[in-house]
């Protein structure tokens, strides 16, 4: 009983012992880093998770359906956090970084799994979670309040029954990864190809369509949804932020993942992480004669998915700072299986150099803590970016919620081009000048859409205002001197007032 939950005790101890430096960061001299979130990004989740908790669909302004979220899973395994009783929103956010911290133990335990029935070293895959749960960028991303080890997670877990020859639970996870990530759609359709093969060589292509039941059922769930909703069959997020791209743009977004996403592969100050990766991956190449068929598939899968995850993304957005959380959130699901490879490098090179004895085992250790020194080399700059974002988004995002929550009633209408804060603290009606949450902004004009619905307020970044704020007049303006979420001229936030309001 005790060897059966070792993993999940030493994963949980590491993902919490590597989680605490992120959380008692006061590098701005504040607790935001405990209190806050490093993306608005967050609001907006937390915002569809409020009404879909409250039985309102995901409902954006009170009765106003909308699809501006790509991860419908993350908002719903968000939503019971407003059951608890009186939770206050520091409440709330604990809850929310506990979530994530508890995601990232579900994936270094599927690591560990997946890792250990593909290696055949059950070492390889306690140091594959182990790696998991002490990378810096994802103990970041896992506190951050996105869907990052979400998206990893399911397509993990999809790959554990695939391996463990269990169909209906392979289709659970074909339906949820999807709704995890959108990237994960192309990961989904091939694990569905081995599914498929599985149970013919099985002779049980009858229970084929229980196994896709989930899948198709969720899937065209979310296609109806965005139809009935938008009028279009994609999340308006996708509208909103992919642009039809140029070869050379999509070239170009290639090599700004590779940089980031090397150093963040193990041993990231020594750069041996990304070598460790690279031999991991020969090495299940190799030993794939010694899998079965459907293992053998499985491996491809679980070497493919950092590729095909890495070219979705590369088509779908424009990464101009990846080395910025903000963009850095879009590529870092394939980061997991990178640093499992780098585990199976790892062991398979200890297990060579040294093959027995005492000597062997402690050349193992010493060998292990080269990618420890890589971690500890950036965890002091990784969590000091972490709480400068957090206090970034408090000091802006907050701050004019908070102020805009003060001055308004349910019936003003607010416009908005960074929505999530203002929407979730206030309870006036919200217009997404992005377009993101309001959707008809997008085949509208943020302008247009303004004055059909005489907003009282309008908050903008006047870095990037390009045109003139007719009838509007500046009244506040929020900002901050060290401004980190991106290399992105948004460090002041400003509040324009409809000339005339405050006589209605």
């Amino acid at each position: 009983m005790g060897r059966r939950y070792l993993p999940l005790l030493v994963f949980g101890a590491v993902h919490l012992a590597s989680s605490l430096p992120f959380l008692l960061s006061r590098a701005p001299g504040t607790d935001a880093a405990l209190v806050g979130f490093p993306l608005d990004d967050v609001w907006i989740h937390l915002v569809y998770a409020r009404s879909f908790a409250a039985f309102e669909g995901f409902a954006w302004n009170p009765g106003q359906l909308e699809a501006g979220f790509t991860s419908p899973l993350w908002a719903m395994l968000l939503a019971p956090a407003f059951w608890l009783p009186a939770l206050s929103t520091a409440g709330l956010v604990l809850v929310v970084k506990g979530l994530g911290i508890a995601l990232g133990v579900v994936t270094s335990l599927l690591a560990h799994r997946v890792v250990t029935r593909l290696s055949g070293k059950p070492r390889a895959g306690l140091v594959a979670g182990l790696l998991i749960a002490a990378e810096p960028s994802l103990s970041f991303a896992k506190l951050s309040g996105m869907e990052v080890l979400l998206a990893s997670a399911t397509v993990l877990f999809t790959l554990d029954a695939l391996l463990g020859e269990q169909p209906v639970r392979a289709g659970i996870g074909l339906g949820l990864a999807p709704l995890a990530r959108p990237e994960n759609a192309v990961f989904s359709a091939l694990a569905a190809l081995v599914l498929g093969l599985m149970l013919f060589e099985r002779a049980e292509v009858r229970r084929l369509w229980r196994a896709l039941a989930a899948p198709c059922a969720a899937g065209a769930a979310w296609i109806v949804y965005n139809l009935v909703v938008t009028g279009h069959p994609l999340p308006a997020t996708f509208y909103a932020k992919h642009e039809p791209m140029a070869l050379g743009v999509f070239a170009s977004n290639l090599r700004a993942i590779a940089g980031p996403i090397t150093k963040q592969v193990g041993a990231s100050a020594q750069g041996i992480g990304s070598v460790f990766a690279l031999g991991g991956a020969v090495l299940l190449i190799v030993r794939r004669s010694r899998l079965t068929a459907t293992a053998r598939r499985c491996a491809a899968l679980f070497l493919a998915y950092p590729l095909l995850y890495t070219l979705g993304v590369a088509w779908a957005h424009a990464l101009e700072d990846p080395l910025a959380f903000y963009f850095a959130r879009y590529f870092q699901p394939a980061l997991p299986f990178l640093l499992a490879l780098s585990g199976v490098g790892l062991v398979s090179a200890c297990c060579w150099a040294w093959p027995r004895g005492r000597l062997a085992r402690v050349a193992a250790v010493l060998t292990s803590l080269v990618p420890a020194g890589g971690m500890a080399a950036v965890l002091l700059p990784t969590t000091a970016r972490f709480a400068w974002d957090c206090q970034t988004i408090q000091e802006l995002n907050v701050q004019v919620a908070r102020w805009i929550a003060a001055q308004t009633s349910p019936e003003d209408w607010v416009g908005t081009a960074d929505a999530g804060a203002v929407r979730f603290f206030g309870s006036a009606k919200t217009l997404d000048l992005a377009g993101l949450n309001s959707h008809r902004v997008l085949w509208s004009s943020p302008r247009a859409e303004v004055d059909r619905l005489g907003a009282r307020y309008l908050v903008l970044f006047p870095q990037i205002l390009t045109g003139q704020v007719d009838g509007y007049a500046k009244v506040r303006s929020f900002k901050v001197e060290r401004y980190t979420i991106c290399n992105c001229p948004q460090s002041e936030l400003a509040i324009y007032e409809r000339i005339g309001s405050q006589d209605l």
